[in-house]
């Protein structure tokens, strides 16, 4: 087999090493963008969910239960199971919660006091939350995401 007398190093000395040639610059035709329509796109592109409609949403869970179910080897139940989960979290950091008063708890809006807990805000930042307040905050954030994706027709 030829495969056999392969040598790296002879290819290598064959090769030219001049150095690449650099690319040529994009042409921007349309260059009068704003720096505030430059944030409003980005904004836009950072929080799928806010641009994504149902069929996005279904085409996501299809995808990610398919690849799961064939290349993950799982069956389709837990394929399902698992790619729903991925939607609630998805769901949950592409709907940051909107809460941005600082010292105010946004689960119980009461002041944090001085012991609070950082909980991070997909949005950017973290919140401040009681101890006590992670696990409902958690699971009206959970609650929320599950109405969203059932509002979409992807439900368990």
């Amino acid at each position: 087999m030829s495969s056999l007398n392969f040598d790296p190093y002879a290819q290598l000395a064959k090769q030219d090493s001049s150095p690449a040639k650099s690319a040529n610059p994009a042409k921007v035709e349309n260059n009068h963008l704003s720096l505030a329509s430059l944030a409003t796109l980005a904004a836009r592109t950072t929080h799928s969910s806010n641009i994504w409609d149902a069929a996005d949403w279904h085409a996501f869970y299809h995808e990610r239960a398919g690849i799961a179910e064939h290349d993950g080897g799982l069956s389709r139940i837990d394929a399902d199971h698992m790619t729903y989960e991925h939607c609630v979290v998805r769901w949950m950091n592409e709907n940051p919660i909107g809460h941005k008063s600082p010292g105010i708890c946004p689960q119980c809006s009461q002041a944090t006091g001085s012991n609070p807990i950082a909980v991070l805000n997909p949005g950017g930042g973290h919140l401040w939350l009681h101890d006590k307040c992670h696990s409902p905050c958690l699971a009206r954030r959970r609650q929320e995401a599950a109405k969203a994706l059932v509002g979409m027709g992807i439900e368990l």
